[in-house]
């Protein structure tokens, strides 16, 4: 299995099996467990109504955990028998009916869960709709504000067509789609007379506000904005005020 999910998953599975032995099976270990074990925990598991009740899907999942655990642990010698019983079971495959051997346990009644297929076709509007921002007869969508349209439709078809899940999708593509979708710093100003002490402090605004044409205003009386209102600025100052207000002497 690649998928980090899928192991954490089968990780979860197996230790909540372990503390249905400890608790209800009179305390016996995974070492010890039988398929009465195993149907005793099906039943608790599949078969109430209450907030620990689990869907078809999670206990064939649950199961299939179980069964990797006993192929390692038959591997690794550290169990000289399988603890759980199994059966052949022909199944449809591509290549036309097959025998397989499966747990017997395995078998959900999953009549009220169906299985839910998304078309293909309804798949392109998705993606073409979604996030190529066109409107359903192909033409382009005016009130659009995606980004990287191409980019997206294209992950998404690496998805269907490989039948990666998400997370693998994601790490497939790497940094380089966040990369991509960062948008490039804003360049700085210059500042004028050049300098570190030009660019702060006082000395730096006052050089800006000269460069701008604010400062030094010979014969005019100057008032400076300030967060309290206008303040007076005694006459032929130089000010590095932001907002200037200039007032003819008389």
């Amino acid at each position: 299995m690649r998928s980090d999910n899928g192991h954490e998953n089968y990780m979860r599975d197996l230790m909540l099996y372990c503390r249905f032995l400890h608790e209800s099976r009179g305390g016996k270990s995974i070492w010890e467990t039988d398929h009465h074990d195993l149907r005793a925990y099906k039943r608790a598991r599949l078969g109430t109504d209450g907030p620990d009740a689990i869907s078809a899907s999670t206990g064939r999942r649950s199961i299939a955990a179980l069964d990797k655990w006993v192929q390692w642990s038959l591997h690794e010698g550290l169990l000289t028998q399988e603890p759980f019983r199994y059966i052949d079971k022909t199944v449809m495959t591509p290549q036309g009916p097959k025998r397989v051997r499966v747990n017997a346990e395995y078998e959900v009644d999953d009549e009220e869960e169906p299985l839910h297929i998304v078309q293909f076709v309804d798949d392109l509007l998705w993606r073409n709709v979604g996030l190529r921002g066109e409107l359903p007869d192909g033409r382009p969508d005016p009130t659009w504000r995606g980004r990287n349209a191409e980019r997206n439709a294209l992950f998404a078809d690496s998805l269907v067509y490989t039948g990666m899940r998400l997370g693998e999708g994601a790490k497939s593509v790497g940094h380089r789609g966040a990369a991509a979708e960062r948008p490039p710093r804003p360049r700085r100003r210059p500042s004028v007379g050049g300098g570190d002490q030009a660019a702060q402090g006082t000395n730096g605004l006052r050089e800006r506000a000269h460069a701008a044409g604010l400062a030094s205003l010979p014969r005019h009386r100057t008032r400076c904005r300030g967060r309290s209102g206008p303040r007076p600025v005694r006459e032929g100052a130089t000010t590095s005020c932001r907002y200037v207000e200039r007032a003819a002497m008389p």
